[in-house]
């Protein structure tokens, strides 16, 4: 499967490139690749063959829909790598009848056919949009919500659409109904947590600091090798900024709950979703604060991409320092000033 993408050229070092052009060009790129996978399972028995482990698990009697979305960065469209990095996915499945939840053996089996495409990383979960709930990822136990999940899918293959649209429905249903507070708190929860990490550079993991970047020096540490994996300004600055636009969709869904079409309108492209908040006037920034928001994005991305080529390039280097620590030590207070 991956000798389809081939001809998607990767990306070089990014400081040869000012953020706004390299950042460009990991988008460009990403949506080339993506409509490449999508063409190979539109073209390929792969969902078919999904399509007909799940009726035959379900039953014949029952009219089943599958389809194959990815999300996170890759929904987003801002996944640097080269093409054998693999892809996020998410298996949506509706039926017409629906009686109990899809059982664990026939998750297995789907996991199995996901694996053998060979693309991608592995599958995050089966949202069954019958019984589960599309806010809460089902991966964790209890099912932990993260409707960031549903807010970056990008449906890979022309027919899987539908179904995203009517994730988001079903997202903005659970938002607005008596336990729509759990996941908007999940949300400003880990807005929080990840302020704190842009404000200091480090968190914790069982009980020990970890740490992912250094204000004063400019150092990005990264660090993918182990299970105390750091993440440069992935878990600090990138984190704040997707929690506070996801923060800020949920929020108006409550505060909205008559607008069903508002979910459907958000693009998954973070500066696209920036301006698309700024339009509905469910972002409280200005317009010059909206565009500083986007260019600190950009930045802060550029820094993430910086650390992922270092770490691939050169025998995976921990750590490298931003080509100008002032203006690194700039946009992080800019930002905490901006996300308060």
């Amino acid at each position: 499967m991956l000798k389809d993408l081939d001809g998607i050229a990767c990306l070089g070092d990014p400081r040869h490139y000012d953020c706004d052009q390299y950042v460009e060009a990991v988008y460009s790129r990403n949506e080339k690749l993506l409509s490449s996978v999508g063409n190979i399972l539109d073209n390929g028995k792969s969902c078919r063959i999904l399509q007909e482990i799940i009726q035959t698990g379900i039953g014949e009697n029952v009219d089943v829909r599958v389809g194959i979305v990815t999300t996170g960065s890759d929904g987003r469209k801002e996944k640097k790598g080269d093409h054998t990095s693999p892809l996020e996915v998410v298996v949506l499945v509706k039926r017409s009848l629906a009686i109990e939840r899809i059982s664990d053996e026939l998750r297995v089996q789907c996991l199995s056919i996901i694996n053998d495409l060979g693309i991608f990383g592995g599958l995050i979960e089966i949202k069954d949009l019958d019984l589960d709930k599309v806010a809460y990822c089902q991966d964790y136990f209890p099912p932990s919500p993260w409707p960031t999940i549903v807010i970056d899918f990008f449906p890979l293959g022309n027919a899987n659409g539908e179904l995203v649209n009517l994730s988001r429905e079903l997202l903005f249903k659970e938002v607005v109904s008596s336990g729509g507070k759990l996941i908007v708190e999940s949300v400003k929860k880990r807005l929080k947590e990840y302020r704190q990490v842009t404000r200091t550079g480090q968190n914790s993991f069982k009980g020990n600091a970890v740490k992912h970047f250094d204000r004063e020096s400019g150092e990005l540490f990264y660090d993918q090798s182990s299970a105390v994996k750091q993440g440069s300004v992935k878990y600090g600055p990138l984190r704040t900024i997707q929690m506070f636009l996801a923060n800020k969709i949920l929020q108006f869904m409550k505060e909205h709950s008559s607008d069903a079409d508002f979910i459907q309108k958000i693009p998954g492209q973070t500066e696209a979703k920036i301006a698309a908040l700024l339009d509905s006037g469910a972002l409280n920034l200005n317009d010059v604060e909206a565009k500083e928001l986007t260019q600190l994005y950009k930045y802060f991305l550029w820094c993430f991409y910086l650390s992922e080529y270092s770490y691939s390039q050169n025998g995976k280097e921990k750590v490298v320092v931003v080509p100008d620590v002032q203006l690194f030590r700039e946009n992080i207070d800019n930002l905490l000033k901006l996300i308060y």
